[in-house]
């Protein structure tokens, strides 16, 4: 696969806001058929079930156990203890490998790889988005591998907030900034919630999820938001867990 650089998006996002200003207080007319006419294609994808996910579930039904007043299970006590441990790099589980199998075959039979154009592949490093995006793309398209759309990581969830709404949109404004104008990445349902947020569809994903939108690269703004499919397979966690 073809390496490219996250970082040179940066110097690219940069020119692209200045550009986009400018532009503002030009004709607003223009300004509208020009967005229209370099929409981006963007497909996200969430990776499949992780091992993480699982013990997610397992904790939040241990505390609705105890809250309830019965016992909880060991099983889910050691998953808790587990979670304490914030393991942020969890491989698939069983469910998320199965997931793949199933969404691969629905991607084949749509005829997805011919159709979808795609020109670039973007991976979060984590290993469960690094599995998912191997399984479902191969090395079939240029990819790049980057460390800035993991999920929310617990420092950010706990004390720093505003780094990760900030790598969030420095992602929005690298997208647009490409060159490519079909691209999939392949991450975390947080990051892409946060993403696609003002969308018409900015509703949670389930693991391994595909869908697709639209990008516009002067407002920066998604829409078109659509699910194009998603495992048939239940997720063994149902706690509603984005990592």
């Amino acid at each position: 696969a073809q390496a490219i650089s996250a970082q040179a998006g940066w110097s690219h996002a940069r020119t692209l806001t200045s550009l986009a200003r400018i532009h503002g207080k030009g004709r607003r007319s223009s300004k509208s058929v020009s967005a229209t006419s370099s929409m981006k294609v963007v497909y996200v994808v969430r990776h499949a079930e992780s091992v993480e996910n699982v013990q997610v579930y397992k904790c939040d039904r241990a505390v609705e156990r105890i809250t309830s007043r019965r016992l909880p299970r060991c099983d889910d006590l050691r998953a808790a203890v587990r979670l304490l441990r914030c393991d942020v790099d969890a491989p698939l589980s069983p469910a998320g490998e199965r997931q793949l199998v199933d969404v691969r075959g629905q991607l084949l039979a749509s005829g997805f790889e011919e159709k979808s154009g795609i020109q670039l592949v973007v991976h979060s490093t984590r290993r469960r988005a690094a599995r998912t995006c191997s399984e479902l793309f191969g090395l079939r398209f240029p990819t790049v591998a980057m460390g800035e759309i993991v999920e929310r990581t617990p420092w950010e969830a706990m004390a720093c907030e505003q780094r990760f709404r900030q790598r969030v949109s420095w992602f929005r404004s690298w997208l647009a900034a490409r060159p490519e104008e079909r691209i999939a990445v392949v991450g975390h349902g947080l990051f892409f919630q946060r993403l696609l947020m003002g969308s018409n569809n900015p509703e949670p994903m389930a693991n391994a999820e595909v869908r697709r939108c639209r990008l516009c690269p002067t407002s920066l703004r998604f829409s078109d938001v659509e699910v194009l499919c998603e495992p048939q397979e239940q997720d063994s966690s149902e706690s509603g867990s984005t990592a």
